[in-house]
């Protein structure tokens, strides 16, 4: 949970497997007993799931998007450079507000 954290607040990591000399990142607050995150602009977020293709990722997301459920998108390369695409549901300004999209998409809410 710690590196899909660290991914979902720094959007310029471009790829997961490498991070240099001076970069600044931002270190968001994780909840690991369940399992949100909650980044500088105090937003909640929870993870969603990960993709390897193009088509999946569409699958998964037309799912939340009919649920009208709220979620960001964020692309890496990983091991031997294939392109990983992490989907987060969030951008809510309360718990409570996270519980209940992760309640409407069945997943387990915090």
């Amino acid at each position: 949970m710690g590196l899909e954290a660290l991914i979902l607040a720094n959007p310029e990591i471009e790829n997961e497997d490498k991070i240099f000399p001076g970069q600044t990142l931002y270190l968001p607050e994780i909840n690991f007993p369940k399992e949100t995150i909650r980044l500088k602009d105090q937003r909640f977020y929870a993870i969603y799931g990960r993709y390897q293709s193009a088509a999946s990722l569409k699958e998964g997301t037309s799912w939340l998007e009919k649920k009208q459920v709220h979620f960001v998108i964020r692309d890496t390369k990983g091991a031997r450079g294939m392109v990983v695409h992490r989907v987060f549901l969030g951008g809510y300004e309360t718990k409570e507000e996270l519980a209940e999209a992760l309640k409407s998409v069945n997943l387990k809410s915090p």
